[in-house]
């Protein structure tokens, strides 16, 4: 699909073809597509494809919110804006229960019929970012003022640190979505995407017991268009 950059993150050997059998169709005719990846065995798979790409060989430091930060960070420095990105990884980790119906349910936002109609919502104008529909999240109290999950202090030192005040807190679980570039523009202009990186955690961090920036990340993603007035929609 013209348009669009695509910002990729793998780390399972042989899910790049599972990104690939759901996505071809739009990576044929991208603008971009920018593919981060940790291991040699995995990049090698990568190139193997035939696609055009653009491959980042990363540390495992903010697993995928690290990579899409890296791929961010070479958008803006070396090539020109795109309408349109999109964020993808593979998302298979073993500690998911029935990995594979979680990514097949992600991934239907990259279907022809949803994602055409994700780009007719985006091109309105007042909906900056767009996912599937089963992974729309909400964590905010407005009566506790706080957020009902692991990451709430980091979270709102987060948006204190970058003076963020989101019309909604509203975001996509999993990090799967098509995006305005104009609702993240500003911000990564601003706030260089690899001094953010070096924040997260090494490693298959989780969020179980205690609040990481990985996660945090995750859901600040969400945040930035909406403090810009956007809104996030569920497809």
């Amino acid at each position: 699909m013209k348009g669009v950059t695509y910002f990729v993150h793998v780390y399972y050997p042989g899910s790049w073809k599972l990104i690939t059998d759901k996505c071809g169709w739009l990576f044929s005719e991208a603008d971009n597509i920018v593919v981060s990846a940790c291991h040699d065995d995995v990049i090698a798979e990568i190139r193997s494809s035939g696609f055009n790409l653009i491959i980042q060989k990363v540390t495992n430091k903010g697993k995928d919110i690290g990579g899409k930060l890296a791929g961010i960070s070479y958008y803006n420095r070396f090539l020109q804006p795109s309408e349109y990105l999109a964020f993808l990884h593979d998302k298979i980790s073993p500690q998911t229960l029935n990995p594979e119906y979680w990514f097949d349910q992600l991934y239907d936002i990259f279907s022809k019929e949803k994602f055409e109609k994700a780009l007719e919502v985006l091109k309105k104008g007042r909906v900056g970012l767009a996912g599937s529909k089963g992974f729309l999240r909400n964590e905010w109290s407005a009566a506790k003022r706080s957020f009902n999950t692991t990451n709430d202090s980091i979270l709102r030192e987060l948006l204190s640190r970058y003076e963020l005040v989101p019309s909604a807190y509203d975001y996509i679980g999993g990090t799967v979505f098509i995006t305005r570039h104009d609702a993240f523009a500003d911000f990564f202009r601003l706030n260089d995407p690899f001094s953010v990186r070096e924040n997260l955690e090494e490693g298959n961090v989780l969020d179980l017991d205690e609040g990481t920036y990985t996660h945090s990340w995750e859901r600040l993603l969400c945040l930035i268009p909406q403090a810009k007035g956007f809104k996030i929609a569920g497809i």
